[in-house]
């Protein structure tokens, strides 16, 4: 799988004996190219790494955790694949971790890659040819599973939503009315068959998860709806035994109909960032403390009476939401981006006859960033577009004054703060739009101090 950008043009082979006499092989694209690649597929794996602590997982918690990263990051090529156009990328592991599109053998390709190639656990690529369909088989604890992470990534996509009826399957479970998988081959190194008997996994709790689930320290995070259409989100010290979950947080399904729909099962996404657990309501994006305390609302997204929050999810610092209107049925999602971190103008203050003091929050520098600051932006009222008006670098510059000001002109302002992170700015929500408008004299400045003096 790690051999992406190598294509076969062509191949020879001999009838009489069963045998393929050569193989001609071709690199798609000069060394430069597939170098610069190869850095972007090792910068991705390591973020996927970053999910799995390997010294303190089990084998199938570190197959649970690859799992739920790559149908977190990655999306269904859906329109090409029905109208036929699917390009080579997404047949390969390079599709699903670096252009985040993929078909199924590369959702296949790019697990085999991480749990062979990285963690050391063995997996093949299984295939279909009647089902025209590519899924993996991985070994733990000696016994080999079904894992179809392309079934368990929702088409259309749905940012945050990962299930799991289709991780860790005996041969008897895929291959039953309701899994549907049939006629498929995978044989080890030495051309035999390997069967999946084992049937330990095939009821775990996790079936009845759509969330992604997150190991931080010794529990396991993620959400379940309950019958009257809520959402909890779940503290979980071990997935093998029922009954130790802990209720850390219940989520208002706020008289949303598709929430209290249970054929929609759970729409509630969560993520665990920067020692928080971030999720979506119907209306909002919240977070909530570790331990279940301290709710914060972190963004509320403008949207339409009959709209509510579908999706969510943390990638690269930033929160990525999708809407949907309660009327509309399975369509492609659009995804909206706001920073993560808050912003807060605190005061806009007149300082003489044409300025304007702007003072803001302090930004507080997350952990990874290299730095921080805000972007003030301004406009008039009749203006459609919005001007920079200044950008202040560092979490304790928070001060800004605007000078040029007319009198008895209203003068519309906002800030955004921002994270600086591998080089790039991830920006935060943008404070809503404050109007101010210049109220002063007339006079100059000798007079105004002639004034003062009398």
């Amino acid at each position: 799988p790690d051999l992406y950008y190598v294509t076969v043009t062509s191949a020879y082979y001999n009838a009489y004996s069963y045998t393929a006499a050569s193989y001609v092989f071709t690199y798609m694209g000069t060394k430069e190219t597939i170098e610069a690649e190869k850095a972007k597929f090792n910068a991705e794996v390591d973020k996927a790494l970053a999910y799995v602590d390997a010294a303190n997982m089990s084998q199938y918690e570190q197959a649970l955790a690859v799992h739920d990263y790559i149908i977190l990051h990655c999306e269904y090529d859906e329109e090409n694949y029905e109208n036929g156009i699917t390009s080579g990328n997404s047949h390969s592991s390079y599709g699903a971790m670096v252009e985040k599109m993929a078909v199924c053998d590369g959702y296949a390709k790019a697990y085999q890659y991480i749990m062979r190639n990285k963690l050391g656990i063995p997996c093949y690529v299984v295939t279909s040819a009647s089902m025209g369909h590519a899924w993996s088989l991985v070994q733990i604890d000696g016994n080999w599973y079904h894992v179809d992470l392309t079934w368990d990534d929702p088409v259309s996509d749905c940012i945050g939503r990962a299930t799991h009826k289709f991780f860790l399957l005996s041969d008897f479970t895929i291959g039953d009315d309701y899994h549907q998988h049939g006629n498929w081959q995978v044989k080890d190194q030495n051309k035999n068959d390997i069967t999946a008997t084992s049937t330990e996994y095939d009821n775990y709790s996790w079936i009845q998860v759509s969330s992604g689930m997150f190991k931080v320290g010794d529990y396991w995070y993620y959400t379940m709806k309950q019958p009257n259409g809520t959402a909890d989100i779940i503290k979980d010290s071990d997935l093998a035994v029922v009954g130790d979950e802990i209720v850390l947080y219940n989520i208002p399904h706020e008289s949303n109909t598709a929430w209290t729909n249970l054929e929609n099962g759970c729409l509630a996404r969560i993520m665990p960032y920067e020692n928080r657990i971030y999720f979506n309501s119907p209306s909002a994006i919240k977070s909530i403390a570790m331990n279940g305390t301290d709710e914060k609302i972190e963004y509320v997204p403008g949207k339409t009476a009959n709209q509510f929050v579908y999706g969510f999810i943390i990638q690269c610092n930033n929160m990525k939401y999708a809407l949907k209107d309660i009327t509309e049925g399975n369509i492609r999602q659009e995804v909206c981006t706001v920073g993560v971190g808050s912003t807060s103008i605190l005061s806009l203050d007149a300082k003489d006859y044409n300025s304007l003091d702007i003072t803001l929050s302090k930004v507080p520098k997350l952990t990874n960033a290299t730095s921080c600051g805000y972007i003030i932006y301004k406009k008039l009222p009749t203006d459609a577009d919005w001007q920079t008006a200044a950008i202040l670098e560092g979490e304790n510059n928070c001060y800004f004054r605007d000078g040029g000001l007319y009198n008895s002109t209203t003068y519309i302002y906002k800030a955004c703060s921002y994270q600086v992170m591998n080089g790039d700015k991830c920006y935060g929500p943008e404070e809503s739009a404050l109007e101010f408008e210049m109220k002063v004299m007339n006079y100059c400045r000798e007079t105004f101090y002639i004034m003062q003096e009398e």
